[in-house]
């Protein structure tokens, strides 16, 4: 049984309250049974002679927050937290022994970290404003309608890993700090946005791995990082619209996500940097 529960509760017109309580399993997924071999006395077992070492993985999670609303605003806050058991983890190599046969053997490829693998806690904030849509005096051109919108995302995170018998008081590759940012202008024919991306620093998943493929070359640590986006459009009737789309204005390089944890992955995953693109859509409606 896997419960997955959910109070709220309305305070007023304005408020809600709520509560959050799921629980969720995960089994091992045929790549990781068919990757995983048992070796003895030299020799590669069938695959199979490992299924029985996969453990399914289970999650807890609990949410709670609180949310406020009307017209033109919208604010939720919610504090979180995540247990997760028995991770089945790639590039394992380690030695197993079975009390059944009284002998031992290893194991390459995908195995379980034994008991609390992951832990996760945090906050996170959402902020939406919208001023739906009023008039600006245009002088003697007589009044145009605009309207601004504007939305915030802000997460804290900590918890703590382990990989065997290592343990990380980081999750890997989780940035303590996250925040967004997003305006928007509109009138009666432009449409103006700028939005922001910032992360804080992340430990590397490469320290996880560092001793078992010896590769010096890892990166531990990938440093904190902003990217900007602008959008322009300008409705020129009904069918024909201009556009001008820019990704990353200032060209930022930073790192993404290791891969898998093996010894073909990167050792720096750039990123794509500023992309800019022109163009026109035609609507027949």
């Amino acid at each position: 049984m896997l419960p997955r529960l959910t109070l709220s509760y309305r305070i007023d017109s304005s408020w809600m309250f709520r509560v959050t309580y799921a629980k969720g399993i995960r089994r091992a997924s045929l790549y990781e049974s068919v990757n995983t071999f048992t070796i003895n006395d030299g020799l590669s077992a069938s695959p199979d002679a490992a299924l029985a070492q996969h453990l399914p993985t289970r999650l807890q999670n609990l949410e709670t927050g609180i949310r406020y609303h009307t017209g033109t605003v919208m604010f939720d806050l919610s504090a979180f937290g995540q247990h997760v058991y028995n991770i089945s983890r790639p590039g394992v190599l380690q030695r197993v022994y079975n009390p059944v046969l009284q002998d031992s053997f290893w194991l390459y490829g995908y195995a379980n970290t034994p008991g609390l693998s992951q832990q996760t806690w945090g906050a996170q904030s959402n902020f939406h404003w919208d001023t739906g849509s009023f008039p600006i005096s245009m002088g003697d051109k007589g009044e145009r309608k605009a309207r601004v919108r504007l939305e915030s995302y802000i997460q804290y995170a900590r918890g703590s890993e382990r990989y065997g018998a290592k343990r990380f008081d980081d999750v890997l590759n989780m940035p303590r700090w996250t925040t967004q940012f997003r305006l928007q202008i509109q009138g009666e024919k432009t449409h103006l946005m700028f939005a922001s991306n910032r992360q804080t620093g992340v430990k590397s998943k490469a320290l996880a791995y560092q001793d078992v493929y010896q590769r010096s070359d890892s990166e531990q640590s990938y440093p904190k990082f902003r990217s900007w986006d602008f959008m322009f459009r300008y409705y020129m009737n009904n069918h024909f619209l201009l556009y001008c789309h820019v990704l990353n204005v200032f060209n930022r390089h930073y790192a993404g996500l290791d891969a898998t944890g093996t010894p073909d992955d990167l050792g720096y995953n750039p990123q794509q940097g500023r992309i800019v693109r022109f163009g026109v859509n035609y609507n027949m409606n």
